[in-house]
């Protein structure tokens, strides 16, 4: 299951890597090493889709990780990544809905205007 996973993940596949690595679980819940490989994906899928449910499992795998393993270099790091994205997709949505809800409301913020005679901002 661990090569098929890496061999999706290399083509860019990364939902059916993530199926893959998720399978490899199922079998063997302590294997690590497929936590983190899906952790890896989850975090692609996450950035790229802006998907937080994706960076959350990603988070809680690769939290599981470090609490098996020892050595916590690149785990470590992939965890306060994944935290990161968490809080950017949060933030990102807290906005948009608040976006939305000006628009049905009909309230805009205010733009300045400028002058007639006035060039656009930066030249």
């Amino acid at each position: 299951m661990l090569a098929e996973g890496r061999l999706w993940l290399a083509r860019g596949r990364y939902r059916r890597a993530s199926e893959k690595f998720s399978r490899a679980l199922e079998i063997d819940p302590g294997n690590h090493q497929a936590r983190l490989d899906r952790a890896r994906v989850l975090l692609c899928l996450g950035y790229l889709r802006w998907n937080l449910p994706a960076v959350r499992q990603a988070a809680e795998d690769l939290q599981r990780v470090l609490q098996q393993v020892t050595g916590q270099g690149a785990e470590a790091r992939l965890l306060e990544l994944a935290r990161n994205l968490q809080r950017r997709i949060e933030k990102t949505a807290r906005w948009r809905a608040a976006s939305r809800a000006r628009r049905r409301s009909g309230t805009r913020s205010p733009r300045p205007r400028r002058s007639p005679g006035e060039g656009k901002p930066g030249k």
